[in-house]
Parts: structure tokens; sequence; C-alpha cells
């Protein structure tokens, strides 16, 4: 999965871990509208790396408080 979020993110995108299974990634800029676009890339990229194995789901989260809410938050299960 790392090696997906370092192929498909824009410079200054940052991705964590959040639990097994789980990653968060900021994307600075992003609008809800980009998220599924930014989603299907980096599954795209991991089901290719994984043999057509597995998958992730995105959802967008607005972060109203930081930034003026102009960053997106795409957190996604495996």
């Amino acid at each position: 999965m790392v090696a997906s979020f370092q192929s498909c993110l824009r410079r200054g995108d940052v991705y964590a871990k959040y639990s097994d299974g789980q990653y968060l990634v900021l994307c600075a800029g992003a609008r809800r509208k980009d998220i599924p676009e930014i989603g299907a890339r980096i599954n795209t990229d991991f089901r290719k790396r994984s043999g057509g194995r597995g998958g992730i789901n995105c959802e967008f989260l607005e972060d109203e408080t930081a930034w003026q809410g102009k960053n997106g938050i795409l957190s996604g299960n495996l």
C-alpha cells in the first residue's frame, strides 16, 4: 500500500497508517469532486502491485477547522 501512496499522491500530500488496514491521506487543496479520482488512482495501482487482490474504499472528510476548510482527508480501508 505504501508504494501505491508514494506512486500516486502529489507532492505535499501526506499519508499515515491509522490502524491495521486503515490509512489516512491528507490531500491539501483537494476538492470533494477530486477524491473519487484520487481513490481510483491509488486503488488501480494497489491492485496492479498486489496481483489483483484486494482494493480500497475511500471517503472524503472535510477539515473545516484547518486551512479554512481547504484540505481533504481521504480515509480508506483495505
